[in-house]
């Protein structure tokens, strides 16, 4: 059932709506003739709870006033087919809250170029595997400490080689070797 307009007009008088909420109807019955100035002033009307209400779906500024310019071109669109069953601002928050939702989806399935894809990873030549760390260690405390590399992470094994030889032999047969 579309809007009609001088129903609507009577319907807001009878229910004893404040003026803002009648020019709402009024607004969108404009609309839906193609009155673009009735278009600019319910965009000045609502675009901030639009917006606040976009921002707060998205958490992201860019995204919301996407989504508010999504919600008033909807709006300019649909204004034929708006149905009095709520109040207008209900109406375009409604369309907002699907537009949102719709702009998160698409977001998680948008996959980077390969520009971006190759300019996001690390080299691999600076981090090493687990497994490679463990091999270099153990190469480390097999090898005399002169022929060891120099770095933090050496000087650290060799403390701990060092206090693990000056062990007795019955508290390295308690616990377990590395």
């Amino acid at each position: 059932m579309q809007i009609n307009c001088t129903l609507a007009k009577v319907a807001t008088r009878r229910v004893g709506a404040d003026a803002g909420e009648r020019s709402d109807d009024f607004l969108i019955c404009a609309i839906a003739k193609g009155d673009k100035l009735s278009m600019k002033v319910l965009f000045a009307r609502h675009n901030v709870r639009v917006y606040r209400f976009a921002l707060r779906l998205t958490r992201d500024e860019s995204l919301a006033e996407d989504v508010v310019s999504e919600v008033f071109l909807h709006a300019w669109r649909g204004a034929k087919s708006f149905q009095a069953k709520s109040k207008v601002s209900t109406w375009l928050l409604a369309i907002a809250h699907n537009k949102a939702k719709d702009a998160l989806q698409r977001r998680r399935h948008e996959y980077l170029s390969d520009d971006d894809a190759a300019a996001s990873r690390t080299p691999r030549t600076t981090r090493r595997p687990s497994g490679a760390r463990r091999s270099a260690a153990r190469c480390c405390r097999s090898a005399s400490p002169s022929s060891r590399p120099h770095s933090a992470r050496s000087s650290i094994s060799s403390i701990t080689i060092t206090s693990r030889s000056k062990r007795s032999p019955r508290s390295s047969e308690s616990r377990p070797a590395p």
